[in-house]
């Protein structure tokens, strides 16, 4: 009687399979003839990314003669060298599908829950942001005093200008709607904590509440705009805006044909503000902070919000599926964590009676 050796391709002896039967492939690993004609050990559990030439065993329980085999093809006596080495040779190769195949379905159920809580949120309306706004104009000092009209004048914190008060906006990092959700995501006790918002001009605020950017962080504390929209590079920041912001900025008086200038136009009422700005121009970015300050951003906010950003631009097509950045969140769970969390809190609260 002989003994026939079989390995599961990529996986270690022993490992346990929870794939169901009918999903696995069973290959003659036989791969030539004479010497050396039958995969090894080695070469199993190294992976076998090609089983073209592999004969499909399609047929449970069928003898060696139904293969064209004889008993001398698969008589190996193996010794402790052959053990050691790894070269003992497998006669069955069984293959498990890919990973996203066997998935658990608790795990794409949770995935698109998660999607569908943080993508597509309207903007938080003015008013129910000036706590906030109060306190980044105090702390991160973006007071600029008025302007020739005596509108007061506040500081974009990504392109270091002044610009009337009602153009700039308090910006959640992690959205006000979400209120309830920030202790099983980003763990802040409070969503008007001034390390949860940024003073943004309003496009660019429009911008990175629709998750065309991001603020990437890096290990020298740079707090990096990403441009993740490719579409939206040429596209003026100005034309985001409404004919009352238009106005604010005093724009109204401007040559007719500013927009094909090659020089700068700067705004009437924020003398510092290009509006042919673009987008693109914005890309590579760093925050600014006021100088001698420790105050930063919550990294964890920026970073549940910049994984948010980056799940839609490979869903666009704007970035390859392989593209990520480091992890630059140091506080709290994994984001996969949360989303278990927040899976089980919803399964046993829809469970519980009423």
């Amino acid at each position: 009687m002989v003994k026939l050796f079989c390995a599961i391709d990529g996986r270690d002896q022993g490992e346990e399979l929870s794939d169901d039967a009918k999903d696995l492939q069973l290959f003659l690993a036989k791969k030539e003839k004479g010497a050396g004609a039958w995969l090894t050990e080695k070469e199993v559990k190294e992976g076998v990314n090609d089983t073209n030439g592999l004969e499909l065993l399609d047929v449970a329980g069928a003898p060696l003669n139904l293969v064209g085999l004889s008993e001398d093809d698969v008589r190996f006596r193996v010794t402790k060298e052959n053990v050691k080495a790894k070269t003992v040779p497998v006669h069955v190769l069984v293959v498990v599908p890919p990973e996203e195949k066997t998935s658990s379905p608790y795990a794409v159920i949770a995935a698109t829950l998660f999607q569908h809580t943080f993508l597509n949120v309207p903007s938080t309306t003015a008013s129910r942001t000036q706590k906030l706004k109060k306190q980044l104009v105090k702390k991160y000092k973006c007071d600029c005093g008025i302007n020739q009209n005596g509108d007061s004048m506040l500081l974009c914190m990504v392109m270091n200008v002044a610009l009337p008060s009602s153009v700039v906006i308090a910006s959640h990092i992690f959205r006000r709607e979400h209120d309830h959700l920030k202790g099983h995501f980003v763990q802040i006790a409070d969503i008007d904590d001034v390390s949860n918002g940024l003073l943004l001009f309003k496009p660019i605020e429009s911008a990175f509440d629709d998750l065309d950017i991001s603020f990437l962080v890096d290990k020298r504390d740079q707090f990096t705009l990403k441009m993740f929209n490719s579409d939206i590079k040429a596209h003026l920041l100005v034309d985001r805006l409404t004919q009352q912001q238009w106005d604010e900025l005093g724009c109204g008086s401007l040559p007719t044909h500013w927009r094909t200038s090659t020089s700068p136009i700067y705004a009437p009422n924020a003398p510092q503000f290009n509006v042919l700005t673009t987008f693109g121009k914005l890309d590579g970015k760093t925050l600014r902070f006021p100088s001698g300050s420790t105050l930063r951003p919550f990294r964890r906010c920026l970073y549940h919000q910049a994984q948010l950003a980056r799940t839609r631009a490979i869903t666009q097509g704007w970035v390859p599926d392989e593209y990520n950045f480091d992890d630059f969140s140091s506080e709290g769970f994994a984001l996969e964590e949360k989303m278990k969390l927040l899976f089980s809190s919803n399964l046993s609260t829809s469970g519980s009676p009423s």
